[in-house]
C-alpha cells in the first residue's frame, strides 16, 4: 500500500514538470501567454501542395506600352497601345519576336496620336488599326514587306507614304482630308503623280486621295481606266472632275459618295458609267472639248500673229510655248488669235493651244492640244554682186545665218515674177536682151510648220553687155576680102580689128557708126588674116559700153 502511495506520487510530479516544461516553450516561441493551446493553429505537415495551372500560349502579353499575342514561335500581332506619345514608331520587335501584324483597333480613339511609322516587317495591317484618331496627320510605312495598304476612319489624316514592295491600295474610306498617296519612286506596281495614285503604266487612275487641295481635277488622256472607288467621297474640295475621251473603262462605285460635277468629254459615257455612281447624287455632264484642228501664223520681223479656228463649246484658249526646259504657260485668251511681240529677227518657234471650258468650279482645258511652229521674218542678204555679157546675167548674194533656202523674182514690166527658190546662194538668167536693164530680189526663206516663211528682200538692176556682131568674111579675087557684121543692139558704133598671120596684136582698121560692107585689098596668096568687130556705145563723145567679139579668120588662096 505503501508502494502504491510513492507510485502515484510520482507519476503526479512528473505530469506538472512536463506542463512547466510546455508552457515555457510555448512562451518563449511566440512571446505571449496562453492557457488555451487550442488558440494556436498548427498546419498539419501531410496536406498536399495545390497544382500550378499551366501557361496559354495564346494569351495577350504585355510588353510596355504595347499588348501583343502570337502568330508562331517567332512572330506576333500587336493588339493594344497605351501610349501618349505624339509620334508613334511601331517597333519591328518586341521581346526578341518580330512584329508581322496590326490588329484591329490597335490604337483606337488616341488623340494624342499625330504620326504613325509602321516597319518594313510589317505584312498584314487592319484598315481600322487606327479608327477614331482625330489627330493622326501621317502615316508612314518603311520599306519591307507590306503588299496591301488600306485605312478607314481616320478623319484628319492628310499624308500617307508607301513603300516599293506596296501592289494595292484600298478605299481610304471616311478619310476624307487626306491629301496626298505617296508611293516609292522604285515601285513596279503603283506610282504616285501629285499625291494621286496610279499604275505604274499611267493608264489606270486607281485612288484620288478625298481631301487633295485643287478646286478641279483633269484626268491626264494617258488615262484609259478608272478603278473601283477611285474617286469615293470625293467633294470636300475638288468640285468637277473632268474625264477625257481617252477614259473607256470606269470601275465599281469609282465616284461613290463623291459630290463633285463630273464632266465627259467623250461622246458617249465610258461602259461601267451605271455602277461608278452610287451613294450621294453626283452631277453628271457630258462635254465636247477638243484642242484646235488647225493654226495659221502671220508674222514681221518681230512679232508671229497665230489664229486658228474656233472650237464649238470653247469659252476660251490656252496658250503655251516651248522653251529649251519644256513648255511654259504664256496667256489664257477668250479670242482665237493672239499676237506675240519683241521676238529675234529670223528665229523659230513652237507654240501649243489648248481649250478651255468655264464652269462653276473653274476653267478646264482641254487634255489635247495642238502645236504649231512659226518663225519671225528673216533679215535679207546683205550684199548681191553680179555678172554678165550680152544674153546671161549671174547674181550672188551672202547667205543669212539660220536661213533654210532663198527665193529669186525679177521684174517684168512693172510686176515680180517668182523665178523659183534655192538653197544656194548664187541664179544665173539666160537669153536675155542685149544692153537690157534686169531687175531682180532675193528673199531669205525659214521653213517652219511646213510653211515658207520669207522675210525682207534686196534688189539688183544689171544692164546686159551690148550685143555682139558677128563677122562675115569672103575672099572676092586673088587679093581682096570683103567683109562685113551684124549689127548690135545697143551700139552707136563699130569698132573694127584686125592680124595677119596670127600675130598677137590687133589693128585697128577704122570705126564706123553703121554697119558697113568693107574690101580690105592689096593681100597676097598664103596669109591668114583675122578680122573682129567690137560693138561700142559713145555717149557725150565718151565711149560708156564695150561688146565682146567674135572674130573670123581667111587664108588667102
Amino acid at each position: 500500500m505503501k508502494n502504491y502511495k510513492l507510485l502515484s506520487l510520482v507519476i503526479a510530479l512528473m505530469m506538472a514538470l512536463s506542463l512547466f516544461t510546455f508552457s515555457a516553450f510555448a512562451e518563449e516561441a511566440t512571446g505571449e501567454t496562453t492557457t488555451d493551446p487550442s488558440a494556436s493553429e498548427t498546419t498539419d505537415p501531410t496536406d498536399p501542395t495545390e497544382p500550378t495551372e499551366p501557361v496559354d500560349p495564346n494569351a495577350p502579353v504585355v510588353s510596355g506600352d504595347w499588348t501583343y499575342k502570337n502568330l508562331t514561335e517567332t512572330t506576333i500581332e500587336l493588339i493594344a497601345y497605351k501610349g501618349t506619345d505624339a509620334k508613334c514608331v511601331i517597333p519591328e520587335k518586341l521581346d526578341n519576336k518580330t512584329v508581322t501584324s496590326l490588329a484591329s483597333a490597335l490604337v483606337r480613339n488616341n488623340a494624342e496620336l499625330v504620326m504613325v511609322e509602321i516597319p518594313g516587317t510589317v505584312t498584314t495591317i487592319a484598315p481600322d488599326s487606327f479608327m477614331g484618331c482625330i489627330n493622326l496627320k501621317q502615316i508612314t510605312v518603311k520599306s519591307g514587306a507590306l503588299q496591301s495598304f488600306d485605312v478607314e476612319f481616320c478623319q484628319s489624316l492628310e499624308t500617307v507614304i508607301l513603300p516599293e514592295t506596296v501592289k494595292t491600295v484600298g478605299k481610304f474610306e471616311h478619310c476624307s482630308m487626306l491629301q496626298k498617296i505617296d508611293i516609292a519612286a522604285k515601285n513596279a506596281n503603283l506610282k504616285s503623280v501629285d499625291g494621286v495614285v496610279y499604275s505604274a503604266d499611267g493608264k489606270t487612275l486607281i485612288k484620288y486621295p478625298a481631301g487633295k487641295l485643287s478646286s478641279r481635277f483633269a484626268i491626264a488622256s494617258t488615262v484609259t481606266a478608272i478603278a473601283d472607288y477611285a474617286f469615293s467621297e470625293t467633294g470636300g474640295n475638288v468640285k468637277e472632275i473632268y474625264v477625257p475621251a481617252s477614259v473607256v473603262k470606269m470601275g465599281d462605285n469609282a465616284f461613290y459618295d463623291s459630290v463633285a460635277k463630273i464632266l465627259f468629254q467623250a461622246a458617249k459615257i465610258p461602259a461601267g458609267c451605271e455602277n461608278a455612281v452610287k451613294g450621294k447624287q453626283t452631277a453628271l455632264n457630258q462635254i465636247n472639248v477638243y484642242a484646235p484642228k488647225k493654226v495659221e501664223s502671220a508674222q514681221n520681223a518681230t512679232q508671229i500673229l497665230l489664229k486658228w479656228e474656233k472650237v464649238t463649246g470653247a469659252d476660251g484658249y490656252a496658250v503655251y510655248y516651248k522653251n529649251s526646259k519644256g513648255w511654259v504657260h504664256y496667256k489664257n485668251i477668250v479670242a482665237n488669235e493672239i499676237l506675240i511681240s519683241k521676238l529675234v529677227t529670223g528665229a523659230k518657234y513652237t507654240f501649243a493651244v489648248k481649250s478651255l471650258v468655264r464652269t462653276a468650279a473653274g476653267v478646264v482645258a482641254s487634255p489635247d492640244y495642238i502645236t504649231y511652229q512659226a518663225a519671225t521674218a528673216p533679215a535679207a542678204t546683205k550684199k548681191i554682186a553680179s555678172a554678165k555679157n550680152d544674153t546671161e546675167i549671174k547674181i550672188a548674194w551672202e547667205k543669212v545665218a539660220g536661213a533654210d533656202g532663198y527665193a529669186i523674182y525679177y521684174m517684168s514690166g512693172k510686176t515680180w515674177k517668182h523665178a523659183g527658190n534655192t538653197t544656194g546662194n548664187s541664179a544665173t538668167f539666160k537669153k536675155l536682151k542685149p544692153y537690157t536693164d534686169y531687175t531682180f530680189a532675193v528673199r531669205t526663206l525659214l521653213r517652219a510648220s511646213d510653211k515658207i516663211v520669207a522675210g525682207s528682200y534686196r534688189t539688183i538692176t544689171v544692164k546686159t553687155n551690148l550685143g555682139v556682131p558677128v563677122v562675115t568674111a569672103k575672099q572676092i579675087n586673088a587679093t581682096s576680102i570683103r567683109f562685113t557684121w551684124t549689127p548690135a543692139i545697143g551700139a552707136s558704133h563699130y569698132q573694127v580689128y584686125y592680124k595677119v598671120n596670127n600675130s598677137k596684136t590687133w589693128t585697128l582698121l577704122g570705126t564706123y557708126n553703121k554697119v558697113v560692107s568693107a574690101t580690105v585689098p592689096g593681100l597676097v596668096k598664103g596669109i591668114n588674116i583675122s578680122l573682129a568687130v567690137r560693138a561700142v556705145r559713145v555717149e557725150s563723145n565718151k565711149i560708156v559700153a564695150k561688146s565682146d567679139y567674135k572674130p573670123v579668120t581667111v587664108t588667102m588662096k
